[in-house]
């Protein structure tokens, strides 16, 4: 709890980057493939429609983030 606490205490303080750019982006789902948080998974996932028994369809919340430009490419 106290690691949560200081965690939030230093992004509060931290200043935001001015713009997301494909790079910053691709960098920190890097991070999060490498390093899994079920926590960040869960917040990445808007809605999961499935289609069949055996296949379904995953809506990502990055849209939304992203808006409708996105981050320029295709990541």
């Amino acid at each position: 709890m106290e690691t949560l606490k200081s965690e939030i205490e230093h992004l509060k303080n931290e200043k935001p980057p001015q713009k997301f750019n494909a790079d910053i982006i691709c960098n920190w789902l890097e991070c999060i493939k490498n390093s899994p948080d079920s926590d960040v998974v869960r917040m990445l996932i808007e809605r999961i429609d499935a289609k069949n028994k055996t296949a379904f369809n995953i809506q990502s919340t990055l849209k939304t983030v992203l808006g409708e430009t996105g981050c320029g490419d295709r990541i």
